[in-house]
């Protein structure tokens, strides 16, 4: 149920449901800070995921992801292996 700016959700809310909006909040926040980190770092910024253009080597086997191989199947695919 929907309740006025300001007060706190109505007694029939499950807690998931008084988290949700605060949670999902936080989240575009962080895509914020993460949009202007990177943006002033610029070619100097490291993923610390999957970096762009990267998704194929890391489909390739993603269990390898943080080991030594993971180096060796991105250099295997640029080869054209």
């Amino acid at each position: 149920p929907r309740h006025p700016k300001g007060t706190a959700p109505a007694p029939d809310s499950t807690g998931i449901r008084a988290t949700y909006h605060p949670l999902a909040h936080l989240a575009y926040h962080v895509g914020q800070i993460v949009l202007l980190a990177k943006s002033f770092r610029g070619d100097d910024w490291e993923y610390l995921s999957i970096p762009p253009g990267e998704s194929e080597a890391y489909n390739a086997n993603p269990v390898l992801e943080k080991s030594s191989m993971y180096a060796e199947n991105v250099e295997r695919l640029e080869d054209g292996a």
